[in-house]
């Protein structure tokens, strides 16, 4: 399963994984190695606050991901933004500093600026999260949020929300590439705002039964 081939050269042993899911092949690679009792769920902090979150419901976005190919338009979170005020929700982007002018253009979108201390006590206190192929999403999941994935250009069968709380929305057809991309990929615009906004709900009805 070695992800850099001359890495390869330096391992002693061979372990056959199966599954498409990164996950469920590091589950299988620490059985190799001799791990007795496999564990899924995640030992997670409970994270501190960090600057301010609105005092009602709220859906946690985080609109930025580690190259651009994987993201979704700025103008999309905008208009998804007030979809969601309809239905009594803030849309909240957790954002790095030095990317938080941008967003901060957006109307009806919450500005949150954190470590990672901040974005984990954010998820916890979401009541929904929005996310991307990125760490925040896996976050999320691993604290059985409910809410939506983004898919793109990467596979969901190889790197999407796991645990089952997360709803995965990929335009049909989407062929799969993990070239990093300098630009947002074509299959990210296909995603609609009403998409993404039913998805959530749907989402959050499935919490309330």
């Amino acid at each position: 399963v070695a992800r850099e081939p001359l890495a390869s050269l330096f391992y002693t042993r061979r372990v056959a994984v199966a599954g498409p899911h990164r996950i469920e092949r590091n589950v299988q690679l620490a059985a190799g190695a001799g791990a007795q009792e496999l564990i899924y769920d995640a030992w997670i902090p409970e994270g501190s606050p960090e600057g301010e979150l609105p005092s009602g419901p709220f859906v946690l976005t985080n609109p930025f991901a580690g190259w651009p190919g994987k993201e979704w338009p700025l103008a999309s979170f905008e208009l998804l933004a007030q979809r969601l005020r309809s239905e009594g929700l803030q849309l909240v982007a957790n954002v790095p500093a030095n990317r938080a002018r941008e967003v901060a253009k957006l109307k009806n979108v919450h500005v949150h600026i954190s470590t990672l201390a901040g974005l984990i006590d954010a998820t916890r206190r979401a009541t929904a999260v929005i996310g991307l192929d990125s760490g925040p999403l896996h976050l999320a999941a691993a604290l059985r949020k409910p809410g939506v994935g983004l898919f793109g250009p990467t596979d969901p069968l190889r790197t999407g929300p796991f645990g089952g709380s997360m709803t995965v929305l990929r335009a049909d057809e989407t062929e799969t590439t993990y070239k990093r991309h300098a630009r947002i990929h074509a299959s990210m615009k296909a995603i609609t705002v009403d998409a993404v906004a039913s998805a959530l709900l749907r989402s959050l009805s499935r919490v309330a039964v």
